[in-house]
């Protein structure tokens, strides 16, 4: 550990690559990178610096756009990225959102935290996790936009903090416009009068724009995450996305990527995910969720690895058609760890027994 001075504060941190060094039980525990798509961005498009506790992150899409914003028909432009053709140099959405979400320690459970976990909570811990990440020489927590918790009683206040923090994303330079990164619960989508719209949870009075490219795009490229938000009435959405705003004031979405998270916030990719997790928490299980960043969807990974265990075992899943080669992923896992693994085959049995505490 050290003792990093970022601004005008003094923070503990945890030196590069080494959270799984410590204790199971030691809140600065992490499983290995290589358990996760982590290991395939770490120290390239995730940069640490220990002598100033600052990360650089290097994103693979555009925080400019060179021509204006004008309409809901959007400008000509390249469609929105499918957030799976990145490789480990640089971040996708996905990743970055996966990122914060770690850095947030949004992606681990212990029992304690039944009930706890509120939007408050979420906000308050992402803006935390960007505050000390650069991207392109700009400090990350300026660029990113992430709703607080709506009261109404400050209504006049949350409207004047958000149309200060949207003024960046409204300053042109010389042949660009600055764009931000929303990260928020979607409520609805909706059909706007030309195109469609997303209006997220907590922002009542301000909905987003989709240019006509992505809303046209996105039933089609997330399907199964539709799917599954409309499946299961405690599923939410989240989305990341770098938006600018109109001439006319309105925010408009330029790229997105979508995550299904559970009641408990905990991300995950499919039903058998959801069950999985849904039976950790009702077990009181400690773990965390093992999270995709930049690897696509036909390299498999741990979905979840236990911590409150003698030695911590790593959770794999097979859904069911599924040709991912677990034993490949868990003979990779162990040059690199002595982790126990668990299986589940989810096309051959119900959810098994899980390893005993």
């Amino acid at each position: 550990m050290y003792v990093a001075r970022i601004r005008d504060k003094y923070i503990l941190k945890r030196m590069p690559e080494t959270g799984s060094q410590h204790a199971l039980t030691c809140a600065s525990y992490e499983p290995p990178a290589v358990l996760s798509g982590l290991g395939e961005v770490i120290g390239s498009a995730i940069q640490s610096n220990h002598e100033d506790g600052t990360t650089t992150l290097r994103f693979d899409f555009s925080m400019t756009r060179k021509k204006p914003v004008t309409a809901a028909g959007g400008t000509a432009g390249e469609c929105a990225s499918s957030q799976v053709r990145s490789d480990g140099s640089r971040l996708s959405l996905r990743g970055v959102l996966h990122y914060l979400w770690s850095e947030a320690g949004l992606h681990r459970w212990v029992p304690a935290m039944v009930g706890k976990r509120t939007w408050s909570v979420i906000h308050k811990y992402l803006l935390r996790a960007a505050c000390d990440k650069v991207v392109r020489g700009q400090a990350l927590d300026g660029l990113l936009y992430v709703p607080e918790p709506f009261v109404l009683a400050e209504k006049d206040a949350i409207l004047a903090r958000r149309m200060a923090m949207f003024e960046h994303a409204r300053q042109y330079g010389a042949s660009a416009r600055s764009l931000m990164l929303l990260v928020g619960e979607i409520k609805e989508i909706k059909d706007a009068r030309y195109g469609k719209k997303i209006i997220i949870r907590h922002l009542p009075d301000c909905p987003f724009l989709l240019r006509s490219d992505i809303g046209e795009g996105l039933s089609r490229r997330f399907k199964n995450e539709l799917e599954l938000w409309s499946a299961f009435d405690d599923v939410r959405l989240m989305v990341c996305g770098t938006f600018g705003v109109t001439i006319s004031g309105v925010p408009m979405i330029e790229e997105l990527t979508l995550m299904l998270v559970n009641a408990q916030w905990l991300p995950f990719e499919n039903c058998y995910e959801k069950t999985l997790l849904d039976r950790l928490v009702e077990e009181r299980r400690r773990f965390e969720k093992c999270l995709r960043y930049n690897l696509a969807a036909d390299k498999p990974l741990a979905a979840a690895v236990l911590s409150d265990t003698k030695e911590a075992v790593a959770l794999y899943l097979v859904p069911p058609g599924s040709t991912l080669n677990v034993d490949e992923a868990i003979a990779q896992m162990r040059e690199h760890c002595s982790f126990a693994a668990w299986v589940w085959d989810c096309s051959e049995s119900a959810l098994p027994a899980l390893p005993s505490i």
